[in-house]
């Protein structure tokens, strides 16, 4: 039994090796995984973060366009309402004007040649005509347009004597 020793085998020797850098290289390769993973998970919470400061000033700007534009309509608005008052008033002015100047002048031709009184005469023959040819509806309705004229005559003549024909 000198001689007799235990040999271990090389491959057995080897095979252990391996073994071990193999568990060596799956840690590292589990590190390295992990490492790689929160690497990816840093990088898209930055980009994250990013996007949502884009977002925000996006927002921002968009606010503060859609502040100005609207400033921007209320004053153009208000403007052109401004405008529309100042001609509705000098086109009233305008008016009012041609009226008093027609009512002045069919006053004074009123006045002088008497034309209300004229008008409901021949309003008045003319109804008595139609009458008398057997049309009484038209002769009425020509009659009512004498006595109108003839109102029409009185509100002139009483005008002209408050000065205000």
């Amino acid at each position: 039994m000198d001689g007799d020793y235990i040999t271990i085998p090389t491959a057995n020797r080897q095979q252990s090796q391996q073994q071990r850098e193999q568990q060596h290289n799956g840690t590292w390769n589990f590190l390295e995984s992990t490492l790689q993973d929160l690497d990816n998970r840093h990088q898209l919470r930055e980009r994250t973060k990013r996007s949502i400061t884009n977002l925000h000033q996006s927002a921002r700007h968009l606010w503060t366009d859609i502040t100005n534009q609207t400033q921007s309509l209320r004053s153009n608005l208000q403007s052109t309402c401004d405008d529309a008052d100042a001609l509705a008033r000098h086109r009233a002015r305008s008016i009012s004007h041609a009226a008093s100047s027609a009512k002045d002048s069919v006053c004074r031709a009123n006045s002088e040649y008497k034309i209300a009184e004229k008008v409901a005469a021949v309003a008045v023959v003319g109804g008595a005509t139609l009458i008398a040819l057997g049309n009484p509806r038209m002769g009425a309705g020509a009659l009512a347009a004498a006595g109108a004229t003839l109102a029409v005559g009185e509100v002139l003549r009483g005008e002209e004597e408050r000065g205000s024909c």
